[in-house]
């Protein structure tokens, strides 16, 4: 098979990515230990311009009543405690000098400051969400450098190794709503329609990310599976550097404060090697070449509003081409984000933030095909989309028991279309419910526009001391489809059975229409669908076993109705142009659903050893007109299991996978008319083989006067070199007497090291 030799060869330069936790107080950041405070019972209220994302835990406190323990933890950050209502605990700044222990030894003035739209409070009833921070990030081996993909440990998410995309419990990857800064994201990656193969977020910017896999609250909208929220890291007093050069990206950050500390800035810049990496290989292959960039520029307004002016861009431009040139692709990509965000805390129970901003997506493809007895074809693809929109999100901490959140948005979108293609097919797939083509001729030029509103309220209360209630509504609504407003409500319950016991429940309605960037024109489509809806059952059982060991099971059932039509390849999605493919059929399912349970258990403060291991038993399938059919992600066991131990200076992990094979149709040649004719009764009814891969990660950290530090980190992927399959190539023999067509099954990544260095300093 001629394709396995080239398009794998390009995406085996990649690694797959691991979930590790660090564990023991030590190990944390100073949210997270927060977050472990709450969970044995303290009810602990502050910001998150005062308890930033990258605040370590300074020493490993000795306090043996949590109220102790949270003492020795923020003193050290110049963090006094304050006494609240209801037995609320309230953070606020002190000017006392860090290190001071005594009330006596310097007069406390307690400052305002500003939020970023987030209080941490306790006994929140959201489930499925994980927080990540950027020490766990780091610690997962990811031989990609991308901190997307170590997400698809979770449980509940499913992902090939050969993007960096992942679906969440059964829903289609469009379906998950990624947000920088509280800014919304379109489509964030590299190599955009070659497999999405990174993320276009250097790990250097993160601070942490917040998961939703499922139930989320009515703050996020337009999508229906789930939300992955990322915090950039912030400056500290202190100019904060960092080089990171690996195989496969080289980065620079720079991160400081001036005027007294009350503006702060940050520069990054990351360029991938992937092009340079196939010029040293010597395979001739093409040049993927990818880059981003980040700026930041913040000032303090007085004690209660903020202020910064952002950029996020991205770039692409890419030439590939297979080992035999059957296929060959160039394209270009520029996705430019300008915002200005408000943050203000005009009361001390008051927070809230606006963005501003502006989106530009720019868009060149164009490629040929010509595989004999199969297809041949050629494309050209040109976008270009303007986003303009507001938002603002606010929070009114009532009382120690009550917290009210409401907010809004608006986008105005253009977009303009240029897409022409032609294709001639060899071959004809029969199956029922799906609809194929014998050829294709598509000739759209178009230009569209719209608005899209949404808005949202949601009430959490603490109704009693085991019980705690949250119930939301949002409104939607877009001109794109002119299908009028969505009302979604939303409510979640958690009630504490004990101490180290918590059952957690959630139901809700999701509504995701098409943005503009979202029309799919390359399979002739020119109008705006009407939005989708899911609705969401959710329950949650979660128990301390014992001081190291916490159990989590949770079970969802999600109903699809109003779905919308979609486009797949159904054997070989590893292609370069997958538009004039034959294989490339139109799904239209009257609705769908998916379903599942998970278990995890992970360790808790285990220092210097922590371990994870979770299981999710899933299906996801759409009702077609004619029958019921898996969706193409559907992964019914997996299981993920992690080790690892972090020393003073060594840190090593290791991760593994293993899971069902991805669904794959296994078709028969019928008849040979004018093109050769393919049956199959049900698609995807059979599966490829089970997937098992072990990745693992080594590094060695040397600090320096002055706080610098050097790591050296080897990772690899796929270290047993196991022969996964991710795909199914396909081709017709009919220069014999009888015509045979020809599957084979496409291996995924084989074992593939990396290594690389950060400095900070």
């Amino acid at each position: 098979m001629k394709l396995k030799a080239s398009v794998t060869a390009i995406l085996s330069l990649l690694g797959a990515s691991a979930l590790a936790h660090a564990s023991g107080f030590s190990d944390l950041s100073l949210e997270q230990a927060l977050d472990e405070l709450q969970a044995r019972g303290l009810s602990i209220l502050y910001s998150s311009d005062l308890v930033k994302p990258d605040m370590r835990v300074m020493r490993a406190p000795s306090g043996g009543t949590a109220r102790e323990i949270l003492a020795e933890l923020v003193v050290p950050h110049g963090i006094r405690i304050m006494e609240g209502p209801s037995g609320t605990l309230i953070l606020t700044r002190s000017t006392r000098p860090t290190g001071a222990s005594a009330p006596s030894q310097a007069r406390e003035v307690t400052e305002v400051v500003v939020t970023a739209s987030r209080y941490a409070w306790v006994r929140t009833p959201q489930i499925s969400l994980t927080r990540l921070s950027a020490a766990e990030l780091q610690l997962a081996p990811n031989v990609g450098d991308d901190p997307l993909r170590t997400l698809a440990r979770l449980p509940g998410a499913a992902a090939t190794d050969l993007s960096a995309k992942f679906y969440v419990r059964g829903g289609a990857a469009d379906e998950t709503l990624v947000r920088f800064d509280g800014l919304r994201l379109a489509n964030p990656f590299h190599l955009k329609d070659f497999q999405s193969v990174f993320s276009a977020i250097d790990p250097a910017l993160i601070g942490t990310i917040d998961v939703y896999t499922g139930g989320f609250p009515a703050n996020f909208g337009d999508r229906m599976s789930g939300v992955i929220d990322i915090h950039p890291v912030r400056a500290e007093t202190a100019a904060h550097r960092e080089i990171s050069v690996s195989l496969y990206n080289a980065s620079a950050l720079a991160a400081g404060r001036f005027h007294s500390g009350r503006a702060d800035w940050a520069v990054s810049a990351r360029r991938g090697n992937l092009d340079r990496v196939l010029e040293w290989s010597g395979m001739r292959l093409g040049e993927p070449s990818y880059s981003d960039v980040y700026a930041r520029l913040g000032h303090q307004i007085g004690s209660s509003m903020a202020i910064s002016a952002n950029l996020l861009q991205f770039d692409d431009d890419i030439e590939l081409a297979d080992s035999d040139v059957e296929e060959q692709a160039r394209a270009r990509y520029r996705d430019r984000y300008w915002w200005v965000r408000l943050d203000a805390h005009p009361r001390e129970s008051v927070t809230g933030a606006t963005l501003v901003a502006r989106t530009d997506l720019e868009s060149v493809r164009e490629g040929e095909a010509e595989q004999p007895g199969i297809s041949s074809g050629s494309l050209e693809d040109r976008r270009e989309h303007t986003i303009d929109s507001l938002q603002t999100d606010w929070s009114w901490q009532a009382s120690g028991a009550m917290l009210l959140q409401f907010g809004g948005e608006w986008r105005h979108s253009k977009g303009h279309y240029r897409y022409h293609d032609q294709a001639d097919f060899d071959v004809v797939f029969d199956i029922p419910g799906l609809q194929s083509q014998e050829s294709r001729a598509n000739m759209l030029e178009l230009q569209r526009r719209g608005d899209q509103y949404g808005a949202y309220a949601s009430l959490r209360v603490e109704a009693a001391e085991p019980l705690t209630l949250e119930s939301g509504l949002r409104w939607d609504r877009s001109t794109l489809s002119d299908d009028g407003g969505h009302w979604s409500p939303r409510a979640s319950v958690l009630y504490r059975l004990g101490p180290d016991t918590s059952l957690r429940a959630s139901w809700g309605r999701f509504v995701q229409g098409m943005g503009i960037e979202e029309l799919p024109v390359s399979d002739g489509v020119t109008e705006f669908a009407r939005a989708q809806r899911a609705e969401h059952w959710l329950l949650s059982f979660e128990r301390r076993l014992s001081e190291a060991v916490d159990l989590r099971i949770e079970g969802y059932s999600k109903r699809y109705t109003d779905t919308q039509p979609r486009y797949e390849n159904l054997l070989n999605r590893l292609v370069i142009l997958p538009e004039v493919k034959p294989d490339r059929v139109r799904i239209d399912p009257v609705r769908a659903r998916a379903v599942g349970l998970e278990a995890s258990l992970r360790s808790v403060r285990s220092r210097p050893l922590f371990w994870w291991a979770s299981y999710a038993w899933s299906r996801a399938e759409d009702e077609l007109s004619e029958t019921i059919v898996r969706r193409g992600w559907d992964q019914e066991h997996a299981l993920n299991f992690g080790l690892g131990w972090k020393g003073e200076r060594w840190e090593l992990s290791v991760a593994g996978l293993w899971r069902s094979g991805w669904p794959t149709t296994r078709v028969e040649l019928v008849a040979m008319e004018d093109s050769a004719v393919l049956q199959a009764p049900t698609a995807n009814a059979q599966r490829l083989e089970t997937y098992f891969d072990i990745d693992a990660r080594i590094a060695r950290q040397f600090r320096f006067d002055g706080g610098a530090s050097l790591t050296f980190f080897f990772e690899i992927s796929n270290a047993l070199n196991h022969g996964n399959s991710c795909c199914t190539e396909y081709e017709l023999d009919d220069e014999s007497e009888e015509p045979v067509f020809l599957t084979e099954s496409i291996r995924s990544l084989p074992r593939l090291p990396s290594l690389g260095l950060i400095w900070r300093f």
